[in-house]
């Protein structure tokens, strides 16, 4: 039996991720990419204490 098959059965019982209901504009999406970097280098920058 190939493994095809059997990843389709179980694929049935994962979750999926719905289609989003409108499409983001790019200036959207260029304001989230900024917000996620801006948060990813304050993060990057914070001492860990402890560690």
């Amino acid at each position: 039996m190939s493994a095809r098959p059997i990843i389709e059965k179980l694929a049935r019982y994962l979750p999926e991720v719905k289609k989003p209901e409108r499409k983001l504009s790019l200036g959207e999406r260029l304001a989230w990419t900024a917000l996620v970097l801006v948060l990813y280098s304050l993060m990057g920058h914070t001492l860990l204490y402890g560690v």
